[in-house]
């Protein structure tokens, strides 16, 4: 419950992003994905110059959801 109090506060995906590194739950090369995810996520959002696989979408969505499932098991 504290966790999610404490992270919920945070506005920003970068600021939770931030928050996940400093506080250990995720490494380096996971904070890299999940910001490359928030890259993404934007570009298909905001801009019509789109060139994204599916191949790389469905890549990039499986590790996401791993960096997920690892935190669900730590909190």
């Amino acid at each position: 419950l504290e966790f999610r109090r404490v992270l919920f506060r945070s506005k920003t995906p970068r600021s939770i992003i931030q928050f996940l590194i400093e506080n250990r739950f995720i490494d380096e090369d996971e904070s890299t994905t999940l910001k490359e995810f928030l890259k993404v996520r934007n570009n298909i959002v905001h801009s019509t110059n789109n060139r994204y696989t599916t191949t790389e979408l469905r890549t990039m969505l499986d590790d996401v959801d791993k960096i997920i499932s690892k935190i669900k098991k730590i909190v």
